[in-house]
């Protein structure tokens, strides 16, 4: 017989000894992805995408209840777990670490904030688009560290193009951050604020 201490964060046998917790892997987000996101999921190409599950929720009287509940009114809402019960997607862990910056990195891509941009629309580590009548950069690669598969740029934009926040290593014939900070385009605060009043789950 297994028997819950008060905490509920740990189960213990009879004879004292600890059993090994189980857990489900939850969707774990900054808030600044969901605000420039236009929608959430926990599937990639149809399959479960295990990087969306960074969050651990161990197991206690709450999950057993959620699995409880969720198992009454499957019919009606649909059961929240894949892959045999390993992940939920039931539960968002929202943190407010990051603001949302002009150019936000995503792996090895700076892409200028309200802008989407595909690997087709990359040419020569950069993407320069008309806005407002404009020349503007997009988007830009830099290596990441000891990144093999950077090739060297071809062709380098100006300086004026690059900014203030990137610059260009003739030696090395790539792409780098300045020395300059990043601004904020929105501050964690406000997106914050944003998610509170907006996005009622």
């Amino acid at each position: 017989m297994v028997k819950y201490q008060q905490n509920y964060e740990r189960r213990v046998n009879d004879d004292g000894r600890k059993e090994k917790n189980e857990f489900v892997r939850i969707i774990a987000l900054d808030g600044s992805t969901i605000y420039r996101s236009k929608g959430l999921t926990a599937l990639k190409d149809g399959k479960t995408n295990a990087h969306a599950f960074s969050g651990v929720l161990d197991d206690s009287l709450e999950t057993i209840k959620l699995r409880e509940t969720y198992a009454k009114h499957e019919a009606e809402v649909g059961y929240p777990y894949l892959e045999d019960k390993a992940f939920c997607r039931a539960i968002v862990s929202v943190s407010f670490d990051y603001a949302s910056k002009q150019y936000e990195k995503q792996g090895r891509r700076y892409v200028l904030y309200g802008q989407t941009v595909a690997d087709e629309d990359m040419t020569d580590h950069v993407c320069i688009r008309a806005i407002d009548g404009e020349p503007t950069l997009v988007a830009i690669e830099t290596p990441l560290n000891q990144d093999r598969h950077y090739a060297p740029v071809e062709q380098p934009i100006s300086a004026e193009l690059l900014g203030k926040y990137f610059v260009y290593d003739a030696e090395k014939h790539e792409y780098k951050r300045s020395d300059k900070e990043m601004p904020s385009v929105v501050k964690k605060e406000k997106i914050r604020e944003h998610l509170y009043l907006r996005l009622r789950y």
